[in-house]
């Protein structure tokens, strides 16, 4: 048995059990000339390896790899000209790839590049262990070379090649932790001058005997101290890479579309690749060019793609200084509202619908709960999906941001930065406020009143008796800190968002306005975002290149700055300013809007500032105002809005979950969660007004339970942590809830104006 024969037979094989058979006889076949040595050239190399969470992220470290193998074959190939300093740019440089994105390809253009690299998925062992093959037609690897590039880890093959993509030189061997064999095989390019033979080794787990080791090591196998070489013909294999998994861990992506599939996740996790790539899931019989979920979103349709998604309102792509750390490009969408609970479920994992990219590959998602509570638009989390394209971070930023697994992200000072400049973004877009508004009168059903009122009694004095000062607020903002019971006046609701009306947009245009009573106050160091409206086509500004925008923005006084602004559409658009540390209270100046109009009177709009003193914070008190309180009996998996929540089949496993909005907080609370329906049945047997009466008080105490968790999630900085755990805490109240309304209803204890009619 010769090199080449096995070679061939290891391309061929399918299965772990295969893989076995052809290893035995290459022992058996080169004795003792077969070596194990282990990957990175260390024994510990374990902990390396199996440091990431996630079987389909190593799988996106892999594509990544095929996708550096294909540029840095087009950087030989070019000479280095020009000299690119971004996977993006090479990619522009090189493989023509539009400056806007894969979106602007053709259907055929797309294709046409994404033969560079293919992701195929085959049957494999059983449903939980596929063979999962990654290949591209790059710049491939020498065999000497193997043991030092792909066969490494942490070595600095890419550390000063700024046209690739990966950084840490270990990534893709995060895969080596989900299978039982790989298969590594290459053949260089023919325009690297390297011998054409064709590297390869198969790469493996090996325990070793654990009285004297603590865990085993990854090896791979060596004839003669070197990898093996194969002198076959390119037709059986062409130039390039292949990574070939034997036993791969996909249990957690069985489907061949949707969340739960490598279809799924390819697109949310390459949000906008630097070029298209093939996956050829042979399972579900499925060939299909990847582009990512953001160039689909802007509207790529593929050959087995279902039609594009119909929007509500797309934000362009815009960037917001950092001050030191660089800028952050800024995007986003919202879905039309439609029957499917969250129908960003086929672009994004719906719990994470904030995608961090660095050169279009997602390094963190970051939790929906930033858009419900911190930028309070509740009523869009579920159709919203943002996009922070952090290419233009300087080096510095992005290792204060994100870590080497691309998995999340450190909550840093950056992380602060950002968080802060995206939430001001979206509370400065009336488009989304609007939308908000929309979305709550659709969803809200109407009340009633007087259950309601009851209710916010019946809270507040649990509440008071706890130790906290309280009013009951009608229609106020729900949840606010810091209202008393002196308060004789009810607090009364904010103003909603009037619907604008949509501008006709003129060319020359005709006026230019800046939305904002005067004189706008800032204080040191603050950033504002200043609204305009103007009749002028979208092409009269470009957010990206101030010298090629007609729009002009004129700053009178030192106080002011001009930091950036997002693009103009539909006749509106914002400009962001920053206020001077320097800036002297008391100082005033003026804000000048100017758009040129070839052949005419340029149109204008100004309004005054003024510095003022930074207002003092808040103080933390222990004060809460009662919002409007709506309990929604859930009647289990078979009711709309079980699954709607998005709660768990198990019923077990739920007891209650809360929205807390404009209109007040909504309580929804599964009437088959075994404490409560237990207990219900009880009382229902003795007589069916005492089992109502239990289910009003047992409302009440979980309404208590949900404000106080609504205030929490205010406060603490790991939401996500918190909500992990949420589900757990309210179980465990209501089991406490349960017991506190059964012994009210034995007792007789009275409720004020409860008993219900």
């Amino acid at each position: 048995m010769n090199e080449e024969e096995i070679l061939t037979e290891l391309l061929e094989a399918k299965t772990t059990s295969q893989v076995e058979s052809i290893i035995t006889k290459i022992k058996s076949e080169f004795g003792d000339r077969i070596e194990l040595k282990p990957v990175g050239g260390r024994d510990n190399n374990a902990g390396t390896i199996e440091g990431g969470k996630d079987p389909g992220r190593g799988i996106i470290e892999r594509v990544t790899n095929g996708i550096d193998a294909v540029l840095d074959l087009e950087h030989l190939r070019h000479g280095g000209i020009p000299d690119c300093r971004t996977p993006k740019e090479a990619a522009r440089a090189w493989l023509n790839i539009p400056t806007r994105g894969l979106f602007e390809l053709s259907p055929s253009e797309r294709k046409d590049i994404a033969e560079f690299v293919t992701l195929t998925i085959e049957e494999g062992d059983n449903r939980y262990k596929r063979t999962v093959q990654i290949q591209d037609t790059g710049i491939g690897i020498p065999a000497d070379q193997m043991p030092s590039s792909i066969l490494s880890l942490g070595e600095s093959n890419k550390l000063q090649k700024y046209h690739l993509m990966g950084v840490y030189g270990q990534g893709g061997s995060s895969t080596l932790a989900y299978c039982t064999y790989s298969l590594i095989a290459s053949r260089p390019n023919s325009d690297s001058l390297h011998t054409q033979n064709v590297g390869f080794t198969v790469v493996f787990y090996e325990d070793l005997p654990p009285e004297d080791f603590k865990q085993g090591r990854y090896v791979y196998l060596t004839l003669d101290g070197k990898v093996f070489e194969a002198d076959l013909p390119h037709g059986e294999f062409s130039e390039g890479t292949i990574v070939r998994h034997f036993g791969y861990d996909l249990s957690s992506y069985p489907g061949p579309v949707g969340p739960a599939s490598v279809y799924g996740l390819l697109q949310h996790a390459l949000f906008d690749p630097v070029i298209p790539f093939f996956l050829d899931d042979r399972i579900h019989k499925n060939r299909r060019v990847i582009k990512g979920s953001g160039n689909a979103l802007k509207g790529a349709v593929d050959l087995g793609d279902a039609k594009g998604p119909t929007l509500s309102y797309h934000l362009p792509l815009y960037h917001a200084p950092l001050g030191d750390f660089g800028s952050i490009g800024i995007e986003y969408w919202v879905l039309e509202q439609s029957a499917e609970t969250y129908p960003i479920k086929a672009y994004v994992n719906h719990y994470r619908p904030i995608i961090l990219t660095n050169n279009g590959q997602s390094h963190a998602e970051l939790s929906a709960s930033l858009i419900r509570n911190k930028a309070e638009f509740p009523y869009l989390a579920n159709r919203m999906i943002i996009h922070l394209d952090c290419n233009k971070l300087t080096p510095n930023a992005k290792r204060n941001l994100f870590v080497s697994n691309r998995e999340d992200v450190r909550k840093s000072e950056v992380y602060k930065m950002l968080e802060d400049e995206l939430i001001a973004a979206l509370k400065a877009d009336d488009q989304l406020n609007i939308l908000n508004e929309e979305a709550k009168n659709l969803t809200l059903k109407e009340k009633d009143e007087k259950a309601e009122k009851i209710i916010k009694s019946e809270v507040a004095k649990i509440l008071r008796f706890y130790g906290f000062s309280t009013s009951e607020a009608i229609g106020g903002p729900a949840g606010k800190i810091g209202a008393t019971e002196s308060q004789t006046q009810p607090v009364r609701s904010k103003t909603s968002h009037k619907l604008v009306k949509s501008i006709e947009i003129h060319d020359p245009p005709t006026y230019v306005k800046i939305l904002a009573d005067p004189p706008i106050k800032f204080y040191p160091e603050q950033r504002r975002y200043l609204r305009i409206e103007t009749d002028a086509p979208s092409t009269y500004h470009n957010a990206e290149d101030i010298n090629k925008s007609k729009v002009n923005i004129i700053l009178e006084g030192d106080s002011l700055r001009r930091s950036g602004t997002t693009p103009l559409r539909e006749g509106r658009m914002r400009i962001i300013l920053d206020c001077s540390k320097n800036a002297i209270p008391g100082s005033t100046g003026g804000i000048i809007i100017e758009i040129s109009r070839p052949g005419l009177s340029a149109l204008n709009a100004s309004v005054p500032y003024q510095i003022i003193e930074k207002p003092e914070a808040a103080p933390d008190k222990k004060k809460l105002t009662v919002p409007n309180i709506r309990p929604i009996p859930v009647g289990g998996p078979d009711d709309p809005n079980w699954s709607r929540l998005d709660w768990p089949e198990d019923i077990t496993q739920v007891a209650s979950s809360s929205n807390l909005g404009e209109d007040g907080l909504i309580v929804y609370y599964s009437t088959v969660f075994p404490n409560f329906s237990n207990t219900y049945k009880k009382f229902e047997g003795r007589d069916p007004a005492l089992a109502q009466s239990f289910e009003f008080r047992y409302s009440i105490w979980l309404a208590v339970h949900s404000l106080l968790i609504e205030e929490d999630k205010k406060q603490i900085e790991d939401v996500d942590l918190f909500e992990k755990t949420e589900f757990e805490e309210r179980r465990r109240l209501a089991a406490i809830a349960t017991m506190f309304a059964a012994n009210e209803v034995r007792s007789g204890q009275a409720v004020s104006q409860l008993e219900i009619e």
